[in-house]
């Protein structure tokens, strides 16, 4: 679960926008992967789910008292372990969902939710199965931040935001082509700090669904090749990520440009994972609003280093990335000296050595800014 934090003196929340790279990745890489020879398994499947709002600052406890109330209506299709990474990660479903919420707090009323997911069994018999679910996509909201006429809803300032769906759940197999689903549910909405002010809204809640399958139920392959050898690779990569962010100063509010350079090492381990190392050197005018204004000249304030390490989970050619790291220069003391960066890449190219995607730099959950990166392995070697 990604939460916003007081940390900082101008806290944003943080946002989902990765996922909605993970939702058009999904979507389309691997449908686009999927062979003439292999059959569609295909199910739909409505919900209804109940649950309240989590307050993530101590003066936003009232929200704990406000309830949602949401209708889904998702569609998808399980893989059968044909390809390799299907089989790696147990087979999972993949798909999209409409989601539509009713809210009991007037400043929010309703919002309408579209996402992509995927769907990962972490254990399954003839019976029943144990699943985790993560998705990604847009959310429009009914009500949002105005200075005169909803001062209240200082959680969401745009209509269209970036939504995000983290599930735990269990299926029960009643009949060969029937499932009931219940799932307990996380979801985050918020703009990623693009517009203030911006705390997100993040919503616990208990699902409860029965998924139809098209087809019979396909038998599923799910042993780990054994013929096909996997050789770990190690790779030097630098990547390149700019980015945007509003903030204010004093009774300034301005939008700041951000740029990240990274040089770092990666070693692929097996099919599903990679870890990593590397360095950071950061870039934000926002910075130079804490000085004086006879000082904001020193542009060298506005930069930072850091070291850090990371872990990637790989599905095929989509990539999550998940970093934490250590100041090793800090230009300013207000933040705390370690933070975290998360993203979704998706990888081309020969050996797939190029790739684009979306991350955002946190400071103990709550956003810095949302990086939009470029990443080139330029050296790489295999293991014999």
């Amino acid at each position: 679960m990604i939460l916003s934090s007081p940390i900082m003196k101008n806290s944003k929340s943080i946002s989902p926008i990765l996922f909605c790279i993970i939702a058009l990745l999904f979507s389309s890489e691997i449908s686009a992967q999927e062979t003439q020879k292999s059959k569609g398994y295909y199910y739909f499947e409505p919900a209804i789910s109940y649950g309240r709002f989590v307050p993530t600052v101590p003066e936003d406890h009232f929200l704990w008292q406000k309830s949602i109330y949401n209708v889904i209506l998702s569609f998808g299709k399980q893989t059968t372990g044909e390809k390799a990474w299907e089989r790696a990660f147990n087979c999972p479903d993949y798909g999209f969902a409409i989601k539509y919420g009713y809210m009991d707090y007037e400043a929010f009323n309703s919002r309408f939710a579209i996402y992509a997911y995927i769907n990962g069994r972490i254990y399954e018999n003839e019976f029943l199965g144990f699943t985790y679910k993560l998705g990604g996509g847009l959310s429009c909201w009914n009500k949002i931040y105005d200075e005169t006429t909803n001062p209240d809803n200082i959680f969401i300032s745009t209509h269209l935001n970036c939504h995000l769906n983290i599930d735990l759940g269990a299926f029960f197999k009643i009949s060969p082509k029937t499932d009931i689903v219940g799932n307990v549910v996380v979801s985050h909405s918020s703009n990623g700090a693009l517009k203030l002010p911006n705390r997100g809204s993040n919503a616990l809640t208990g699902q409860l669904g029965l998924r139809y399958h098209l087809q019979d139920r396909p038998l599923l392959q799910k042993n780990i090749d054994t013929v096909l050898q996997f050789h770990p690779k190690n790779s030097f990569y630098v990547t390149e990520a700019p980015g945007i962010l509003e903030s204010h100063a004093g009774d300034v509010t301005k939008f700041h440009f951000a740029n990240t350079m990274q040089l770092g090492y990666a070693r692929q381990f097996n099919r599903k994972f990679r870890y990593g190392a590397g360095f950071d050197l950061m870039y934000s005018t926002e910075l130079l609003m804490k000085l004086p204004e006879e000082q904001r000249q020193d542009y060298y304030r506005a930069f930072n280093s850091a070291v850090y390490g990371s872990f990637d989970v790989l599905y095929d050619k989509v990539m999550i990335h998940i970093a934490f790291a250590k100041y090793i220069y800090r230009s300013f003391d207000f933040f705390i000296p370690v933070y975290e960066r998360f993203g979704v890449k998706y990888m081309f190219g020969k050996d797939n050595n190029h790739a684009v995607g979306i991350m955002m730099k946190l400071h103990f959950a709550s956003i810095d800014y949302i990086e939009w990166g470029y990443t080139y392995q330029f050296a790489n070697w295999y293991d014999k």
